[in-house]
């Protein structure tokens, strides 16, 4: 292996565990960052999507169980998601290899600008603990937030499967618009976002032509594993999430823009 790529590899590590830990503290994985990462560093798009759903599966893996440990997963809420994101997870990995890799990338690149947008609106306008309080009583039996978790769960499936992203980002403003509880909103988040990338990868790795090279993903996966424990760790104490989330927002933004004026232009 060259110096300059034992090299790319050891600094990709450096920013998974960065970027991972501070993922795990909202309770989502950090694919939508590390693929990027991967796909500056040199590598094929399909191969950092298909990585990406990889570390997804053992950072939010490891993370659950520290949150199942502290009772912070609602599994009754988690299974209509779960459900839904495995049959529609291989329709999506189908789709990703007949579609070109700059239109793929620029899929991708929208997705994170809309998940950027939306972090960002969240972290800046919060909502009073009582308006909270009152969302969860009024939707704790309602039979729209079931249909309504069906569809996210099929659209998270999809989305793992085609860009390689767990869909972490979308469950969980989901969980909170209906007044779930933060720890428990981000525990669940995470426990869902196993099958969904678990699946994705499995789907990427069978489904499609993707070549993946072991040496970085597998090293990968050990530094995910650890930060993830890291950010689990640190969600059960009261961190302030508020900058967390703004930071998260802006590199989102910025990484989005970055994406599409080098596919573009």
């Amino acid at each position: 292996m060259a110096v300059s790529n034992i090299t790319v590899i050891l600094i990709l590590n450096i920013l998974t565990l960065i970027f991972t830990a501070i993922m795990a503290i909202a309770g989502v994985g950090a694919a939508f960052i590390i693929i990027p990462l991967i796909y500056y560093s040199g590598y094929d798009f399909l191969m950092a999507t298909t990585i990406g759903l990889l570390l997804n599966t053992v950072s939010t893996g490891s993370a659950s169980i520290r949150h199942a440990k502290n009772r912070y997963i609602n599994y009754k809420i988690a299974l209509p998601l779960i459900i839904t994101s495995i049959i529609t997870t291989p329709l999506g990995a189908v789709i990703s290899d007949t579609i070109p890799r700059a239109t793929l990338r620029i899929i991708f690149a929208i997705f994170l600008l809309l998940v950027g947008t939306n972090i960002l609106i969240n972290a800046i306008t919060k909502e009073s603990p009582k308006k909270t309080e009152k969302q969860k009583q009024k939707q704790q039996n309602s039979t729209q937030r079931i249909i309504t978790s069906l569809f996210v769960g099929g659209l998270v499936g999809f989305i793992a499967g085609m860009l390689g992203i767990g869909g972490g980002s979308l469950i969980l403003p989901f969980f909170l618009y209906y007044g779930i509880d933060t720890k428990e909103a981000a525990g669940t988040t995470s426990f869902i976002v196993v099958f969904s990338s678990f699946i994705g990868f499995i789907s990427k790795i069978s489904l499609t032509n993707v070549k993946i090279d072991w040496t970085l993903a597998i090293t990968l996966v050990v530094t995910s594993i650890i930060a993830a424990n890291i950010g689990s760790y640190l969600m059960h104490y009261k961190l302030k999430k508020h900058q967390i989330k703004l930071t998260m927002a802006i590199m989102l933004l910025l990484v989005s823009i970055k994406i599409l004026i080098d596919t573009i232009f």
